[in-house]
């Protein structure tokens, strides 16, 4: 057996030094490839399973997404169901800045009947 011993270059770093890093970054592509599926995954079902949940009265739902946006206590003393099922369509479909609330109806309206067929 031999002691030799293997010798590097000054600034040369060796490969079994770059084998972790090489690691670490193959782990950060699939951990944001996953992530980045994850959210196109919820994107398509928001735009295609969510919005038909509201395809059986789609104006109703549409004007208590209105009810809420205008009023300050929409519900009253009454049942909150109705509500809490606009404020979940509003989740799907979110109000953008400073977009008006009946431009925001209209384009709810859109997305909802969209999604409908």
């Amino acid at each position: 057996m031999s002691d030799q011993v293997e010798h590097h270059d000054e600034g040369e770093t060796p490969a079994r030094g770059r084998a972790p890093l090489l690691r670490l970054a193959i782990g950060f592509g699939i951990a944001a490839a996953v992530l980045l599926s994850l959210f196109q995954l919820a994107e398509w079902r928001a735009d295609n399973d969510l919005l038909q949940r509201y395809c059986d009265a789609p104006e109703r739902h549409i004007a208590l997404v209105g009810e809420v946006l205008r009023e300050r206590a929409p519900a009253g003393d009454g049942s909150k169901r109705p509500y809490a099922v606009a404020a979940k369509l509003i989740f799907i479909v979110p109000q953008q800045t400073d977009e008006p609330d009946d431009a925001y109806l209209e384009r709810l309206r859109r997305a909802v009947y969209e999604a409908c067929g």
